[in-house]
């Protein structure tokens, strides 16, 4: 059992943010385009794969990845023609 005061006390660490930093960082929502292009490059990138040394498992997480993109660039393809009112 430990006693409250055989705990050490915890350090308290200040950081520090160099003075010469002029703007700070933020990071943009990301966009349809940016769902859209991952799921195409991801879709060309496994297109080729040769499936026949592979396993059960690995196939399977393929075809996962493969489904997904194809849901994605559909909802994305779909926003856009509702936003168009097609």
């Amino acid at each position: 059992m430990v006693k409250s005061e055989d705990k050490p006390e915890e350090e308290k660490v200040e950081i520090e943010i160099p003075s010469d930093v002029d703007e700070v960082y933020e990071e943009e929502p990301t966009t349809m385009h940016d769902y859209l292009s991952a799921a195409y490059y991801a879709l060309q990138a496994l297109g080729d794969i040769d499936t026949g040394m592979m396993t059960k498992n690995e196939v399977q997480r393929l075809n996962r990845v493969k489904r997904k993109s194809r849901k994605i660039i559909y909802y994305v393809i779909e926003q856009y023609a509702e936003e168009l009112g097609l």
